[in-house]
């Protein structure tokens, strides 16, 4: 692909996800419903940045590991819609870009399983998994 077609790609993605967020932002909050993870893995697309969506909103904790693994979706808007969600739930991006070339996404998406597993491990044992159940101490 050429810098010019890459660039113009990038700007068609980015035009329907700015305008997918203007949607997201006017729409107000709503709580977590209880099948987000699964549809966050859904295989249609649309389901998938619905969800994504739905889960930066709610800033839900329990979708973080599920919005690492949308990071590397073969869906542009995808990619777009779970770094902005991730960032609005942790405050952070791990330098993750979501136009920049599969190398390097999976280098940022390789840092922010390295933070999940931090942050698992410094996790209380009385909080919830990524999968909504209570852990208990050993």
């Amino acid at each position: 692909m050429s810098p010019r077609q890459a660039l113009a790609t990038a700007a068609r993605a980015t035009a329907t996800g700015l305008a997918v967020f203007v949607v997201w932002a006017s729409t107000g909050c709503s709580a977590p419903t209880p099948n987000l993870c699964q549809r966050l893995q859904d295989e249609d697309p649309s389901v998938r940045v619905a969800a994504v969506i739905e889960a930066g909103k709610t800033k839900d904790p329990n979708a973080i590991p599920f919005l690492v693994d949308r990071l590397g979706d073969t869906e542009t808007e995808v990619r777009f819609f779970a770094a902005l969600a991730l960032e609005k739930i942790t405050g952070q991006t791990r330098g993750y870009r979501y136009y920049e070339s599969s190398d390097r996404r999976e280098e940022a998406i390789a840092c922010w399983r390295q933070w999940l597993e931090t942050q698992a491990a410094s996790r209380p044992a009385s909080q919830p998994t990524s999968q909504g159940r209570q852990e208990s101490a050993p």
